[in-house]
């Protein structure tokens, strides 16, 4: 299609519906004609960002036909830590992981290691009468401990989980570093809090205190998760995942090309033919006799 071509038609962005002067501006990305042809570059990337995992950013909803994304391959999933796309459900996930984890805490740790946990930290002799003697402390030590663990393990499957989904983990590395950093700091004020308050002899108030504090884990934690989103779209949109023109379509070309050697190889064959079948048998002989 040549420029006058294009000149003459009724340039129009059929996602905004302004018309266009300038053909640099616009895009005709698939296989619609008519006032749909062309959408502004900016509008078409406006609508696909929407939703990446959505099928329009793929294909074209009018004519389904697929768009030819540059850097496709390189584009990161949004959706793989959609399973806690809201605070209620990662803290009922923790929740359960916690409660679970303090159970099983407290049988192996009291009825087959004799206290090993408790006797870990220093000036353990407070400790260890508190925690064997009164329940309320004892159900909170353990369900404390219960809490550390479980924010490791969130910690853990967040790490595996974008080392085996995630292409571009460099870019994702520097955007995180700092929060990461945080939630270790967080996640270890356990420790330094109880050494703290065991060396003043108030165990009791270092394990309310810090049962209250790793109740609220879940909302850093969701925090991680926001940022973990957040750092993926600044990814995606760094990428150049623009749309190439149908026209500028390099397989388009390729099949072409595939499409006229095709034909020519046909046509070939039908002369040759054609000539074969005008070739006499006196002309065969003829030819046979000179070459002998």
């Amino acid at each position: 299609m040549n420029n006058n071509e294009i000149n003459q038609e009724n340039l129009q962005c059929r996602i905004c519906l302004e018309d266009e002067e300038n053909i640099d501006l616009l895009i005709s990305p698939c296989r619609c004609n008519g006032t749909s042809k062309y959408v502004h570059i900016s509008c078409l990337e406006t609508w696909r960002y929407q939703s990446i995992s959505a099928p329009g950013f793929y294909k074209c909803m009018e004519c389904n036909e697929n768009y030819i994304i540059l850097n496709n391959d390189e584009i990161e999933n949004q959706e793989i830590f959609d399973i806690f796309n809201n605070s209620s459900k990662l803290m009922m996930f923790e929740l359960v992981i916690s409660f679970s984890l303090n159970f099983f805490l407290y049988i192996i740790d009291v009825f087959t290691n004799d206290y090993s946990l408790v006797k870990i930290f220093p000036y353990n002799n407070r400790l260890f009468e508190i925690v064997k003697n009164d329940v309320f402390y004892q159900t909170l030590f353990y369900l404390n401990f219960s809490m550390y663990i479980q924010n490791f393990i969130f910690a853990f499957i967040y790490v595996l989980r974008c080392f085996l989904f995630i292409k571009n983990k460099k870019e994702l590395s520097y955007l995180m570093v700092y929060d990461i950093v945080t939630i270790f700091i967080y996640y270890n004020i356990f420790w330094l809090f109880m050494l703290g308050m065991g060396s003043y002899n108030m165990y009791e108030f270092a394990l309310t205190t810090i049962c209250l504090y790793e109740l609220f884990s879940y909302k850093l934690n969701f925090e991680i998760i926001k940022k973990h989103n957040s750092s993926i779209i600044i990814i995606n949109e760094r990428l150049d995942a623009g749309v190439a023109s149908m026209y500028n379509n390099p397989l388009n070309i390729i099949i072409l090309d595939d499409i006229r050697d095709d034909n020519l190889d046909d046509n070939l064959d039908d002369n040759l033919d054609d000539n074969l079948d005008d070739i006499e048998p006196d002309d065969i002989n003829d030819r046979n006799l000179l070459l002998s």
